[in-house]
Formats: structure tokens, C-alpha cells, sequence
């Protein structure tokens, strides 16, 4: 069971009329709290912005959509994502209305979350109250993304030998990391932080690049990599050389293998209707995967190659509500895609 540092915080915000899609947020709760042994405290008041660190997840909703509405509570939540804390909302939307399409299109949500520093999970999942809501799953993907960075089991083989391998395979990419860490800083490919993403670099069968976990993309260096040697599916696990830890996103390394290209570049971009799909449908995957589990790496493979023949091409496709996966052989190609798809690092 993966132990963590977070206080988690559930405000429930139902109102008579929300509250039938209550019991989604319940069952993302009890599965966070049975997969991984989180606890949460349930509440009707936000908690004091001056007691919230860091280390706090907080989870409002069911909330009923109204821009131009709810002001004092964003006010509110605000506040407490400027203490550190991450703040995210359920949503609940009256579908089909106006609203859901203004939603879509970024014009209230999206500015809220960009102002703010605040996250909403975004709704696709219809209920029966005919309501447009997250999903169980989202939720539940939303609690491990935000608080578990690291859900594998991973053992450091730091002997003299692999250091002084994982120094010369460094040293033969520090330039090529560098203007990938440049182009990343040019269009300011992230969402939520620097941070969002992963780099992997394919120097051959054994050996795999990849960055550590909370490393900076748009600085990005050959010492923020480190080297994995052999992942094990079955047990979700791994071996690897270097003091700090992979990057979460570890499903990406064997599927960065099976592409057969020397780079592949995971970013979380800054227009969210892009990574959920809405934007770009045809790179989408259908399915929604949970990060950081090696076993999904084959399904993930097996859609992107079926995107890959519908769209006639073989560089770029999307994870449906996490983000875009690059598969190129150099800089200058993953470039070349941006500006062919330049609407990616528009935020919305």
C-alpha cells in the first residue's frame, strides 16, 4: 500500500438538487481509501486557509456550474491554492445547455482554473439525473495524480559501474535534452506547473533515460535523468540507476520502446481541451488510463497504433485527460509537430 504526507479534505457542497450525483465522489473516496489507505475528512466548510499546508488535496463538489456565480467560494478557494494546497472541483452541468458548450470551449472554467491555480476535473461522464459529471474513475485519477507521485516499487542499482554508464549516456544527450528543455520553454508546454510531463530516451534495449520526478521541463538537464534498467509489469516494478527517483509516468518507458523512435516526449499542454479530448478528437485515445501502472502500457500501444493509421502518421497522439505523447527521432521534428498543431499551446 502506497503511504503518503497529504490531509485530505472533502467539501461536500450538495444541494437538494446535486445531490444524486454525491455518491460518484463517495465511491472515488472509498476506492482511494481501499486501494491506497487514504483518509478523508468530509465537511460542509472549506477548512482555514491558515491552518492548510502543502501537503492538503482538497476535493469541493458536487458543484453546480453557474459562471458568474459562486464567486465568494472561488474567492475562497483561491486563497487556499495559494497556501499550497490543491484545490479540485466536481462539477455538475446541466446538459445539454449553453453552459456545457461555453464550458467546452474554455470561456468560464478553463479562466477560473488558469487565474486561480485551482483544478477542475473535467465532466464527460452523463448521469442519470441528467446531469454532465466527472466520472468514479476521474476522480480517483484525479486523488493519485495529484498526491501519489510514485506508485511503483523501485530498487537503485547505484554501483560504480551503472554510475559511470549513466554518466556517459548523460553526456552523449546533454545537448539534445537541452534544446528539447528549450522548445518545452519556448511554447510553454505545460498546465498546471514546469513540472507536468516526462522526457524518455531510448539508447538501446537494456538501457532507457527518462527523467526524474519534479524536474523542471523548461530547464531541463542531462543530470534530471535517470537510468532504468529492467521494468517488471507483473509487479509494477522496476530497477534503476541515480539518486532520485523516476518520473511517475512509467507506463510511457516500455511503450516509448515499442515505437521504435529515440524520444519520446509525455507534456501536459496548456489548452485542457486538448488533453480531454475535445480538441484534436482523432489523437485521442477512447479509453482513460491510469498513470504510473505498467500493465496498461500494451493497451495504451495497441490504441495509439490504431490512432497512428487513422491519422497517417506516427508522431503524436493524446491520453484522453492526462496528456499529449510525442514519438520522434530529434528537436527539430518535435517542432515541427507543435507548429502543426499550434493550437495546443494556446490556453484556453
Amino acid at each position: 500500500m502506497y503511504m503518503n504526507k497529504y490531509q485530505y479534505h472533502w467539501v461536500n457542497t450538495q444541494t437538494r438538487q446535486t445531490r444524486v450525483t454525491t455518491p460518484i465522489i463517495a465511491r472515488a473516496i472509498r476506492n482511494a481509501r481501499l486501494k491506497h489507505g487514504v483518509k478523508f475528512r468530509e465537511s460542509h466548510l472549506l477548512p482555514n486557509a491558515k491552518a492548510v499546508t502543502r501537503n492538503a488535496y482538497i476535493l469541493v463538489g458536487p458543484l453546480l456550474i453557474h459562471p458568474n456565480k459562486n464567486n465568494d467560494l472561488y474567492t475562497k478557494l483561491g486563497n487556499l491554492a495559494l497556501r499550497g494546497a490543491k484545490v479540485n472541483v466536481f462539477p455538475v452541468i446541466p446538459s445539454p445547455r449553453k453552459i456545457l458548450k461555453d464550458y467546452k470551449r474554455g470561456a468560464f472554467v478553463c479562466a477560473v482554473d488558469k487565474q486561480l491555480k485551482i483544478n477542475h476535473i473535467f465532466p464527460d461522464d452523463v448521469h442519470d439525473g441528467g446531469f454532465l459529471t466527472p466520472s468514479t474513475l476521474d476522480v480517483l485519477s484525479n486523488i493519485e495524480c495529484e498526491t501519489f507521485h510514485n506508485k511503483t516499487k523501485v530498487q537503485y542499482k547505484n554501483s560504480p559501474e551503472n554510475i559511470s554508464k549513466l554518466k556517459t549516456i548523460r553526456a552523449k544527450y546533454k545537448e539534445t535534452i537541452e534544446k528539447i528543455s528549450l522548445i518545452i520553454r519556448k511554447y510553454q508546454l505545460y498546465d498546471r506547473a514546469p513540472t507536468d510531463g516526462a522526457l524518455i530516451i531510448n539508447e538501446n534495449p537494456q538501457h532507457t533515460l527518462a527523467s526524474a520526478r519534479r524536474t523542471n521541463k523548461t530547464t531541463l538537464s542531462s543530470n534530471d535523468m535517470v537510468l532504468i534498467h529492467t521494468p517488471i509489469t507483473s509487479s509494477n516494478s522496476l530497477s534503476q540507476t541515480g539518486k532520485r527517483r523516476h518520473t511517475s509516468d512509467v507506463e510511457l518507458i516500455p511503450l516509448s520502446q515499442s515505437f521504435g523512435k529515440r524520444f519520446l516526449i509525455h507534456l501536459h499542454t496548456p489548452n485542457k481541451l486538448v488533453s480531454r479530448g475535445v480538441m484534436y478528437p482523432q489523437l485521442s485515445t477512447q479509453k482513460e488510463y491510469p498513470y504510473g501502472e505498467l500493465q496498461y502500457w500494451k493497451e495504451i500501444h495497441s490504441e495509439a497504433k490504431q490512432i497512428f493509421k487513422n491519422t497517417n502518421q506516427t508522431e503524436v497522439f493524446n491520453l484522453k485527460n492526462h496528456g499529449l505523447v510525442f514519438s520522434v527521432n530529434s528537436p527539430e521534428e518535435l517542432e515541427k509537430i507543435i507548429l502543426k498543431h499550434i493550437e495546443i499551446t494556446k490556453r484556453a
